[in-house]
């Protein structure tokens, strides 16, 4: 039999620290970035609920961080913003993160970076941070947690910032009151768009990575990031745009020039203004 040094015990102490911090920083660092982001004073210092969070999440990853959201949640709803509607929109993304990693707790808080990646016009970097995760679903469901919060920030916030708002999406002002209205205008939008699909591109990039990089020489991992990223961009680009009915697809691979404009217009008769073959040009006649 093999000696008791050499079974399997799970994680060391050491990893199970690193996850507690891990949990506790991203925690912290998201609930002070939300708080100093809102339109409205927050009831709370920023820094001094940030630093409550990120203890408590650090102790407690998955009792402390549910709780916070609750919290979080009925105050949006009930507290002084009064935007039932917003807390609709924010439960639906912070409900994922539980439900996709129900034992991971110290990953709950990083899909926060999600959004502000793609607020700096680096959303595509986030695919490549999930696949640094240990675990094929774990990676997966990171990676898809991550563009849903993205996907979700839009339509809060009112601008675009990846994929951009799906059509249909009501200004925030027009939804935030009331939950029904954000379901109609918010997230049935949303769950109609491509969005879903492109989830799924993400996921199966960030499962693959650790399989790409896989070789021990540099040059060819280099290669192989460099394949793994073109391919991303490229399915993403088309998922997006095929799901939205674009040819070509307007990404920033894809010169402007180049770009789809939509049918092309009718010649028109100079004298006149009236489509050629209409009977009402000269040319006609």
């Amino acid at each position: 039999t093999p000696a008791a040094s050499e079974v399997p015990v799970g994680p060391t102490w050491r990893r199970r620290l690193a996850e507690h911090a891990v949990a506790g920083l991203a925690a912290g660092v998201a609930v002070g970035a939300v708080l100093a982001a809102l339109r409205s004073p927050p009831p709370v210092n920023a820094g001094l609920a940030a630093l409550a969070v990120g203890v408590g999440v650090g102790l407690l990853p998955r009792l402390a961080w549910i709780g916070t959201a609750a919290v979080a949640v009925g105050w949006l709803a009930a507290g002084p913003p009064h935007e039932p509607g917003t807390a609709l929109v924010v439960a639906a993304g912070l409900a994922a993160s539980p439900v996709l990693l129900p034992r991971a707790g110290w990953l709950w808080s990083l899909p926060a970076a999600a959004p502000a990646l793609a607020a700096a016009g680096l959303a595509g970097l986030w695919p490549a941070l999930a696949g640094l995760v240990g675990g094929a679903w774990r990676r997966a469901a990171l990676a898809v947690v991550g563009g849903w919060w993205i996907a979700l920030s839009e339509p809060v916030v009112g601008r675009d910032l990846f994929l951009g708002r799906a059509e249909g999406t009501g200004a925030p002002a027009a939804w935030a009151g009331s939950a029904g209205d954000a379901a109609r205008d918010a997230l049935a939008p949303l769950a109609g768009s491509g969005a879903l699909l492109v989830l799924a591109v993400w996921a199966a990039a960030a499962v693959a990575l650790p399989y790409v990089l896989r070789a021990r020489a540099p040059l060819p991992v280099a290669l192989g990031a460099l394949a793994w990223a073109a391919t991303l961009v490229a399915a993403t680009g088309l998922v997006a745009g095929a799901s939205a009915g674009r040819w070509p697809i307007p990404t920033p691979a894809v010169p402007s020039a180049a770009r789809w404009r939509g049918p092309p217009s009718p010649p028109v008769c100079r004298s006149s203004g009236a489509p050629v073959g209409t009977g009402i040009c000269p040319r006609d006649h």
